[in-house]
């Protein structure tokens, strides 16, 4: 089974995704979305997360040549974060433009748990941090979001459905690829080490996609060289890549070992992973084998990631034309230490003076950066600084845009037993989904 994965931005195609598809006969491409941690707040409108990754859509039509001639490719995708269905119904349309109407597409409904933490709770549910072990209850912040991290289960059921395009909320990032070969090489839940062959092969997809990440030197084919993963039947994993050499797969050995250091690093939805054995060798030129890893049974709990607001922030950015008076950029930045950081107003404000590179008249730059636990602090912030760019308007602009409030997040990690929430699996035709 070939496989790739790629960690994806919320609101864009991945650079480089059709040359990956080109190069590469995939079984199965994992597109995993971040839910975001801050969104911006207008007004006296009520916090809201997005619901969904935009993006998604768009970039299911870039994918939609591959499904169309390649009947064993596969996607499985986390984009539909508050209503898998609503992604799906969505990116279903582009699809279906796509001449893809006939392919089977499954939403995976069931991790967001905010509309019943109540519930969990009133059925006697412990939920506790899981680093402090405080319970929630004295968590006084507003949730914004409760996202559990799935098991291979329900990835495994969509493999059965025959499910080409799969659509997620939130999962354990090794669960598709464990789901996916569970069914297809009917693995037994029980074969630990099996099931941990697949979760490093998925770590080191990860770091494929992080090497993307560090070498992308802003090019359009940033994924168009992705390394891929190749995971056989009996578990046998091996990376087929363009350069292959001991030093290389050293580097890989170093850094699957690395993992599983924390208290809860090696425990997935499925299995936990002991990967401090794990052997990489490169046989050839354009290929590393990764033996040895060893899986003992999870503790048949899943992650719960809650989010909650842990304040506001603003930021902009104010830029000086070269024609703009010899000083008048340390002017402005004394006027808003002085001024915009009010102390009533509590919060941080920070003030960083940047200077153009080259010759003299380059422009320059002013960074103001606000925290508050405040919102209506931060709304007055943000009117003072657009009140001071516009002093000396002729020689001054807003370079990233009017600046916005952003409410920020913060994590609360859980873990929930997973016999306490329901899973389901619902596998249409994409055009049935229109």
């Amino acid at each position: 089974m070939k496989f790739a994965r790629i960690h994806c931005e919320r609101d864009s195609t991945p650079a480089g995704l059709e040359e990956l598809l080109a190069r590469n006969e995939l079984d199965l491409l994992q597109l995993d979305y971040t839910r975001p941690r801050q969104t911006p707040v207008v007004g006296k409108e009520p916090v809201e997360l997005p619901p969904f990754a935009d993006g998604f859509a768009d970039t299911l039509r870039f994918l939609g040549k591959a499904l169309f001639l390649r009947p064993e490719f596969r996607v499985v995708a986390s984009p539909g974060w508050e209503s898998s269905f609503q992604c799906v119904e969505r990116a279903a349309v582009q699809l279906v433009e796509a001449g893809c109407g006939d392919v089977p597409v499954a939403a995976v409904r069931g991790s967001n748990l905010l509309p019943i933490m109540e519930m969990l709770q009133a059925q006697r549910i412990e939920l506790r941090h899981e680093e402090t072990h405080a319970p929630l209850r004295e968590l006084r912040a507003p949730l914004l979001a409760a996202d559990l991290q799935i098991g291979a289960g329900p990835f495994a059921i969509a493999w059965d459905e025959a499910a080409r395009v799969i659509v997620a909320g939130c999962y354990d990032l090794s669960s598709p690829l464990i789901g996916a070969a569970a069914a297809e090489f009917d693995w037994l839940w029980s074969a630990a080490d099996r099931l941990a062959a697949a979760a490093v092969a998925a770590r080191a997809a990860e770091w494929c996609d992080w090497q993307a990440t560090e070498l992308d030197s802003g090019s359009l084919g940033r994924f168009s060289e992705l390394p891929t993963l190749d995971l056989a039947a009996p578990g046998e994993v091996s990376l087929c890549t363009a350069i292959s050499d001991d030093p290389a797969a050293g580097r890989l050995q170093s850094w699957l070992r690395s993992y599983g250091r924390g208290s809860h690093a090696d425990l997935h939805a499925d299995v936990r992973l002991d990967a401090s054995s794990v052997v990489c060798t490169a046989p050839n030129a354009h290929q590393i084998a990764i033996a040895g890893a060893k899986g003992r049974p999870s503790d048949n709990h899943w992650r719960l990631d809650i989010l909650y607001l842990a304040g506001y922030a603003l930021e902009a950015m104010i830029e000086f034309t070269p024609e703009a008076p010899a000083g008048l950029r340390g002017q402005m930045a004394e006027i808003a230490r002085s001024h915009l950081g009010v102390e009533n107003l509590g919060g941080l404000f920070a003030v960083q003076e940047l200077h153009g590179a080259g010759e003299a008249g380059a422009p320059s730059w002013l960074h103001l950066h606000y925290q508050s636990k405040n919102r209506a602090a931060c709304q007055q912030v943000l009117e003072q600084v657009v009140r001071l760019t516009s002093m000396r308007g002729q020689y001054t602009r807003l370079a990233s845009g009017p600046p916005m409030v952003m409410a920020q997040c913060a994590v609360w990690p859980t873990r929930v037993p997973r016999d306490a929430v329901d899973i389901a699996v619902e596998t249409r035709l994409a055009r049935e989904w229109v």
